[in-house]
């Protein structure tokens, strides 16, 4: 007669899934710890550093095509009436001023006291105006006031587009160049062009010196 086997008691069955589970932790511990062993040999990649803010219009000084040629339909309008008629009024006066204005640098002959009537200094563009029209009579006078309105539109450009983008600043532009008066500073011998010349270019600055640090 064969002996049966003694049934397995509750007790020897809890040791032996006792056993099983620690085994299994030991396995898994062995396991977790040979997984980081491994990724300690690996570089870990460095964290990128953030690039700087690029700041709005700095780089090159790039002029678009579309600018190039709002600023030739510009000198064309106001070409058309550089001819067109002969000097007014302001015009001799300012011419004739800057002459004398010359004259007296160079020879001492005494000037009137023109700051008592003129509009701004006397000493800036009738001297200028003298000058251009020594060398080109009227129409080279009005053609130094032709220089400085698109020294304004350019200037006008520049700082729109700083402040709201290129297209604004085209835009602006387009807008300024067919104003008729616009066209007709660049056809007059007189401080008008100069002045908004330099109101231009003063805003100009101020939008640019926002860009450097020591601003």
């Amino acid at each position: 007669m064969h002996d049966q086997p003694s049934p397995e008691s509750p007790r020897s069955r809890a040791v032996a899934d006792a056993s099983t589970i620690l085994a299994l932790s030991h396995l898994q511990s062995i396991a977790v710890q040979q997984g980081e062993r491994a990724g300690r040999g690996r570089l870990e990649p460095s964290p990128t550093r953030p690039q700087p803010a690029v700041r709005q219009g700095r780089g090159r000084w790039r002029v678009p095509w579309p600018l190039l040629i709002l600023l030739a339909v510009q000198a064309a309008l106001s070409l058309r009436l550089i001819w067109a008629n002969t000097a007014f009024l302001d015009e001799g006066t300012y011419v004739w001023a800057g002459r004398i204005e010359l004259w007296n640098a160079l020879r001492g002959t005494g000037v009137p006291d023109y700051a008592t009537y003129f509009s701004g200094a006397p000493v800036i563009y009738p001297p200028l105006a003298g000058l251009a029209d020594f060398l080109g009579g009227l129409t080279g006078t009005r053609l130094m006031s032709l220089g400085f309105m698109l020294g304004a539109t350019t200037a006008l450009w520049g700082t729109t587009r700083r402040l709201y983008g290129q297209r604004a600043a085209l835009s602006a532009v387009a807008l300024f160049v067919f104003i008729g008066s616009t066209q007709y500073l660049g056809a007059l011998a007189t401080y008008d062009a100069m002045a908004l010349f330099l109101l231009t270019v003063s805003a100009w600055l101020v939008v640019v010196a926002r860009d450097h640090d020591d601003s």
